[in-house]
């Protein structure tokens, strides 16, 4: 049943990760929202970091 469904639905389901693919590329792409986020966590960490120092 499931090799039936993944040969009949291969094409649709190759282009639906594709699209997700190309959606997850833009999201991260730099001054993006995603990027920005992971850019200012990174900042928070490090300035955690040197804070628990003093």
């Amino acid at each position: 049943m499931v090799r039936d469904l993944m040969e009949v639905r291969k094409s649709e389901f190759v282009y639906s990760t594709n699209g997700m693919a190309e959606l997850a590329r833009k999201a991260i792409g730099e001054g993006r929202s995603s990027y920005c986020l992971l850019d200012r966590l990174i900042e928070d960490l490090k300035l955690m970091s040197v804070q628990s120092r003093t």
